[in-house]
């Protein structure tokens, strides 16, 4: 079967992300601290890994370069479901400006190695070559329309 690792990125994207693994928890009879409520029946193993104590962790990764979108993903009911090397984030927001988020050296500096390896760590756990899904957001900067009066 081929897994499917889920990366979320950005505020959108966890927000995406955070109401995508909900959904799957509900379809696969999953509690959100990823135990089943129906040990019977085993949640998909291409979406979940299943741990040594019989608990069920999402296949993701949760990015931002702003710590408190992860901290509001963490305290919420679905804190429980994603062990904390599946968030990664930096220490300060791009101020939801696409542009400082992408190109910032800084930033990209102290999330890209993390990255990386959580998606190497994901892969090696993986029987087949992974398939990927990516939430996340292509904007982020505040356009304000101009009008003009006519004389």
């Amino acid at each position: 079967m081929l897994e499917t690792v889920t990366i979320s990125i950005g505020e959108c994207g966890n927000n995406i992300g955070a109401q995508f693994w909900r959904n799957c928890c509900t379809q696969s009879d999953l509690s959100v601290s990823g135990h089943s409520l129906h040990p019977q029946v085993p949640p998909p193993s291409n979406l979940f890994e299943e741990q040594v104590s019989s608990r069920f962790v999402p296949r993701a990764i949760l990015l931002d370069s702003d710590p408190g979108t992860l901290a509001n993903i963490r305290n919420s009911d679905l804190g429980f479901l994603f062990p904390p090397s599946a968030c990664i984030s930096g220490s300060y927001g791009a101020g939801n400006s696409f542009g400082n988020g992408c190109y910032d050296p800084d930033l990209l500096e102290l999330i890209q190695e993390p990255l990386q390896n959580q998606i190497r760590i994901h892969a090696e756990k993986c029987d087949q070559t992974p398939n990927f899904n990516l939430f996340h957001s292509l904007g982020g900067i505040l356009v304000q329309s101009r009008t003009s009066a006519s004389v």
